[in-house]
């Protein structure tokens, strides 16, 4: 579960980055 929380939080992160890009 704690895996599965960090790869979203990473992902969300990577999205956010490449949206204000």
């Amino acid at each position: 579960m704690r895996t599965i929380f960090i790869s979203y939080k990473s992902t969300f992160l990577t999205n956010t980055r490449a949206s204000s890009s």
